[in-house]
């Protein structure tokens, strides 16, 4: 099946500059995943097509979101710094976009797929420091 959005429908909700020739693989990810995991639960929807059309628009800008835009805050107090920097273990929540899905997917079709994610963590053995 053909994605249902184009490149120039992700660039115009994306609210920082996208290169138009990224674009394109983040589409087709979303659209395998919107296919084999969502489309089953809303099929049979009186307005399903153009709701999974919304779905795979806002799960393309989430997929570019945390994948090309990384997302670096800075906590400082007393003496202490803390940096968090490209924080995956958020999921959805993790972007404006993925928030969004959580709205559009009112049958929690990509929740529950993320409910069964592998998480990768490391352990920084030289500093003693547990980092996911």
């Amino acid at each position: 099946m053909m994605a249902r959005v184009t490149v120039e429908e992700v660039m115009s909700i994306m609210d920082m500059r996208v290169q138009a020739d990224k674009v394109p693989p983040f589409i087709d990810t979303a659209s395998l995943i919107i296919n084999t995991k969502v489309v089953p639960a809303y099929e049979n929807e009186q307005d399903g097509e153009a709701l999974l059309k919304q779905i795979e628009l806002y799960y393309t800008a989430h997929l570019l979101t945390v994948t090309l835009y990384h997302t670096e805050v800075k906590l400082k107090g007393l003496d202490t710094e803390t940096e968090y920097v490209n924080r995956f273990d958020k999921g959805l929540d993790s972007s404006f976009y993925g928030q969004t899905l959580k709205t559009l997917d009112y049958k929690k079709a990509l929740i529950n797929l993320e409910k069964s994610k592998a998480t990768i963590a490391s352990i920084n053995t030289l500093a003693g420091v547990w980092s996911k």
